[in-house]
């Protein structure tokens, strides 16, 4: 999933920093893609996709939301013969979607 972050610092020195979630949770496109692609992922995203957004929208607590995807990813992926292990963790980065468009194309 993921997550828009704001990002203020609590020092003059902008030394240390506040993060603050900014909007809401969605399912990385681009994992999908590599899913399907790299990785044989035989189901049509779009809908995985839906469902996913829907199990995002019923739950409010984020770790439930995570294990709900988790769980949903998880199913699909033994539908096609696959399998996987999720971790949950947090990473922060600076994420560029520049060439999101060429993913969706």
């Amino acid at each position: 999933m993921l997550l828009p972050l704001t990002i203020q610092p609590r020092t003059a020195t902008e030394n240390d920093f506040v993060l603050q979630v900014d909007g809401e949770p969605e399912i990385n496109p681009v994992l999908f893609y590599a899913l399907s692609r790299q990785y044989g992922l035989d189901t049509d995203l779009d809908q995985l996709a839906d469902q996913a957004s829907a199990v995002l929208e019923d739950q409010s607590d984020p770790g439930t939301r995570v294990r709900a995807v988790y769980d949903l990813l998880a199913k699909a992926l033994h539908r096609s013969g696959l399998s996987a292990s999720f971790e949950e963790r947090v990473v922060v980065g600076a994420f560029s979607f520049d060439r999101l468009p060429m993913v969706n194309d």
